[in-house]
């Protein structure tokens, strides 16, 4: 038996220039997940890294946090492009102005007041997670030229768990470090859920959570969602 361990990036700049930075929260999150696979003596025979710097860094807090309970991870990381994250985004930014001409709750949702950080948070993830609906059932046909469906997304993203199945030998323990995009569609296509439900589940996705498959000569499951036993303190438990 073999495991495949998809771990989402720490939490990133939302709101800030870059937002493909760690924060300072997403830092330690990496760190203290780090601490725990130490922790545990977990074995790690490979690692798949995707291009985002967010990515990168993420590594390398797991790295530190190891190193700090006196466990070195010196793979060097096998760079892989399906891993990225889609572009809902920039999608996002690209569409809303044309959505508010027709469409009444889009209106509602971006004329919602927001005095507050919190508030502001709250009024992106209703607007995201409406705009990402529509997008994935394919109901923004024509309105963001230049970027991937969320067919084309799927693809890719599933296309890259199918290349690490082919590269995880027997007995092997294996890292493929992502977004929460990428582990959303994986699980959902993986349990075959309908295109709501997968879009429910990649909302969900925690900021340095783990998910890991079991891989054998004969079968493919899912064996562990979301986790997040490093994260001891409720306030670390971001979703962005």
């Amino acid at each position: 038996m073999s495991t495949i361990t998809y771990i989402r990036h720490g939490q990133a700049s939302l709101f800030s220039a870059d937002y493909d930075n760690l924060s300072e929260t997403g830092w330690k999150q990496a760190e203290l997940l780090g601490n725990y696979y130490a922790e545990q003596d977990l074995q790690v025979d490979k690692i798949f890294l995707g291009p985002l710097k967010r990515h990168r860094q993420t590594l390398e807090g797991i790295q530190k946090g190891m190193l700090a309970k006196g466990k070195a991870l010196e793979l060097e990381p096998i760079l892989l492009e399906g891993l990225k994250e889609h572009k809902l985004p920039e999608i996002l930014r690209l569409v809303t102005p044309k959505l508010m001409e027709t469409n009444a709750e889009i209106q509602d949702i971006a004329k919602q007041p927001t005095p507050t950080k919190l508030e502001k948070k709250k009024v992106h993830f209703r607007l995201f997670e409406k705009v990402f609906l529509m997008w994935a059932k394919g109901e923004l046909e024509g309105l963001y030229d230049g970027y991937h469906s969320f067919k084309e997304f799927r693809e890719e993203a599933n296309g890259a768990l199918e290349h690490i199945k082919l590269n995880t030998a027997k007995g092997e323990s294996v890292l493929a470090v992502t977004s929460g995009g990428p582990v959303g569609a994986t699980v959902g296509d993986t349990l075959d859920l309908p295109i709501q439900k997968m879009c429910e589940v990649s909302w969900e996705v925690i900021n340095s959570s783990f998910t890991t498959y079991k891989l054998t000569k004969n079968n493919f499951r899912l064996i562990g969602f979301n986790q997040t036993p490093h994260l001891v303190d409720a306030k670390l438990r971001t979703l962005v």
